[in-house]
């Protein structure tokens, strides 16, 4: 009846691409990890205003260990004091078990300028 915690594959997120996104603008992020496509697995954005959910498709193949998942179509919309300016964070999660990465919510220019420096943190 129940599973041994050892058994369970929590998802772990490696990186979260772009970094930096508008406030209000729709734009696809792409996200890459261990056992991101387990069956249960379920996406979370968390920012100021509440959250979005969705639930991970599950892979063809189980056993693949790191994967990468598109999200296209995803907004954020932060009404904080303050303008366009924040953060949220991108969790994933498959029962109790989870990970979660920051995001930047800036205006255009700032984003422009950070695309450049995400193939820093790649390596």
């Amino acid at each position: 009846m129940c599973k041994p915690w050892g058994t369970w594959r929590s998802p772990e997120l490696i990186s979260v691409s772009p970094l930096a996104i508008v406030s209000g603008q729709e734009t696809s992020m792409s996200l890459k990890g261990r056992n991101l496509s387990a069956p249960g697995t379920k996406i979370h954005c968390t920012g100021a205003d509440g959250y979005t959910s969705s639930e991970v498709i599950g892979s063809e193949d189980p056993g693949m260990i790191c994967d990468e998942i598109k999200l296209g179509g995803f907004k954020v919309q932060n009404t904080s004091p303050g303008g366009a300016l924040g953060r949220c964070f991108i969790e994933v999660e498959n029962g109790f078990k989870g990970d979660c990465f920051p995001v930047i919510i800036a205006d255009a220019s700032i984003c422009k300028e950070l695309r450049p420096l995400e193939s820093e943190f790649d390596e």
